[in-house]
Formats: C-alpha cells, structure tokens, sequence
C-alpha cells in the first residue's frame, strides 16, 4: 500500500498494488477500515479505481486506488488492503494513517483567585503532530515558562499580586505559531 502525506482537508488517493507479476484473471482488491476499538468496515462512499498494466504478452499489474476526503477522525485508523487471487490465494496488508490536523488552541482554568492560594491554567490544541506549548509572562518579575508537547499547565503556588496581568500561550504546529492570552487577576482575601 502506498500511502502518501496526510493532511485533514485534502484529498488523498491510496493506491494497493497485487504482490509479483500476474498472468490469468484479474485479482479481486478489496479495501476496509478499521476506526480506534472498532471492527474492519467495508468502505464505501469513496471512489476506487482498478488499473491494470501489461508489462509483457502474459504478465500484468493490478492495483487499486482509493480516493477520499481526509478528516482528524482519520488519524489512527487502520486501513487494510485485501488481495484475493482466482486461485484462492489471499495477501493482505494492513497500516495505520497519520494525518495532520490541528484544532483551535484554548485556555483552561481559574482566572481570579485570592492571595495565597493556587493559580493553575492549562492551555492545550488537540493536533498531530502535538504542537509544543509555551507559557510566558513577559512583563513580570518572576517569569512563568513551561515547555510541553499538546498541553501546558501554568501552576503558580501562594500566588501574590505580582502574579496578576496578563499571560500568553504560544502553540508551535509545523512551524506555525498561534497565540492566546488570558488575564490573570489575584484578590486580596
């Protein structure tokens, strides 16, 4: 199976090619999918082409293609390529998808806190590849950075007024930044 770069939004063509040289009947190419925990499915609702090509007077190739619209809910999943021969013979082959895709990246958390207590934000894109997440507060005296991958907390503990303004979480996909900023308030008791 020859998979190429995946990419939600796109279309993509998967082309599964019989194993060896072929002469005689063409091989039946069947193509099923696989979702995280579930059972195969046949596929339809998708466009398949067969191609056959003659690479001499008694031998052949054939291959299917596969073409559909990609989606995150893609990413994961296993698809299976299922050749079945005239003569019984069956070869199969099966790999997992990997799409790229990212959602809008957010903010969670308590914004307003009293003094002393515990401010804890997290701010996460669901993606693949996982973005990688920076906190930082530019304009404080105790800077505040975390560095992850998908997600970042923001945890300050005994938090004081000098923890109030303005906060930024930056999200790097694929050399692609998006920010989001939230500001962070600290009450006297």
């Amino acid at each position: 199976v020859e998979i190429p770069p995946l990419t939600e939004g796109q279309q993509t063509k998967l082309t599964c090619t019989a194993p060896g040289l072929c002469s005689g009947s063409r091989p039946e190419i069947t193509w099923t999918w696989r979702g995280k925990g579930e059972s195969n499915s046949q596929i339809t609702g998708n466009i398949t082409e067969f191609h056959t090509k003659n690479l001499s007077a008694v031998t052949q190739r054939h291959s299917s293609t596969l073409t559909f619209n990609l989606s995150s809910e893609h990413h994961g999943t296993t698809i299976t390529c299922e050749v079945r021969f005239a003569c019984g013979t069956t070869r199969k082959t099966s790999q997992t998808l990997n799409v790229k895709y990212k959602r809008k990246l957010q903010i969670i958390g308590n914004t307003t806190v009293p003094k002393g207590s515990d401010l804890s934000l997290t701010c996460s894109v669901e993606s693949f590849p996982p973005a990688v997440i920076m906190w930082s507060k530019p304009s404080a005296h105790r800077t505040h950075l975390l560095n992850n991958t998908g997600s970042a907390s923001l945890v300050i503990s005994n938090a004081t007024a000098e923890d109030s303004g303005q906060y930024t979480c930056t999200a790097t996909y694929l050399n692609q930044k998006e920010t989001a900023q939230v500001d962070v308030t600290v009450t006297c008791k």
